[in-house]
């Protein structure tokens, strides 16, 4: 495999290869800021690598000798979805040359965080973590609901938080209908201004207030 520091500048700081050679671990980086003009040189090096080592593998499959490990690339979603996002041309194609196009992650928001178990993931946690920390802080059902919600915001926004200095942002929020025991969506209204919204239930657009307002209505449900 390509040593770490002859990869391309915006890449190298991302790998890390373990003292034993054992793992090399890809974190991919929104670093992007040296020349990538020999990237497919960096590519048919890792091919190449990749070839030598199932060859000696089978080797010394034949001969009774331990084969040595072969390195694997962990790949860092995030940086990825970064780079497609914002990233150059040369970039986008490096990675899409890299890990094949059916395997690149989608870069709407919408398509990867369907359910409570996308927004764990992304959070670095599991739903059982959750709702154990839930249960040990005593939290009633719509608190937990109103923690959840906030990480669903946190999510769809990527990062986005609502600017209340900027007189001129529209922060979004989804809204309901609760007649009797029916609880329906409604639709999207938006403030500019501090309100009795929570700022951390709203969203950056009118599509992820609506998204959410429908992907997650019983939380909202929940929460109300």
């Amino acid at each position: 495999m390509t040593p770490p520091n002859s990869l391309p500048g915006y890449l190298s700081s991302a790998f890390e290869t373990n003292s034993q050679s054992e793992l090399a671990t890809t974190q991919i980086t929104s670093t992007m800021t040296q020349n990538i003009a020999e990237e497919p040189s960096y590519l048919e090096s890792i091919h190449a690598a990749q070839a030598e080592q199932n060859g000696t593998a089978h080797k010394h499959h034949h001969t009774h000798q331990h084969a040595p490990a072969q390195k694997q690339l962990q790949i860092c979603e995030k940086g990825v979805i970064e780079i497609l996002k914002n990233g150059s041309d040369q970039e986008r194609s490096f990675l899409t040359k890299l890990l094949g196009k059916d395997n690149l992650p989608s870069t709407c928001v919408q398509d990867r965080i369907k359910t409570m178990d996308d927004v764990f993931a992304a959070f670095d946690t599991t739903r059982e973590i959750f709702y154990q920390h839930c249960d040990d802080k005593g939290w009633t059902d719509d608190e937990i609901a109103y923690r959840e919600l906030k990480m669903v915001a946190e999510v769809l926004n990527e990062e986005w938080e609502a600017d209340w200095n900027d007189e001129d942002q529209p922060k979004w929020y989804p809204w309901f209908d609760r007649s009797g025991s029916g609880f329906a969506f409604l639709g999207c209204d938006f403030v500019c201004t501090p309100s009795g919204v929570g700022s951390r239930l709203l969203y950056r657009s009118s599509e992820l207030a609506e998204y959410a307002g429908k992907q997650f209505i019983d939380i909202y449900k929940r929460y109300q």
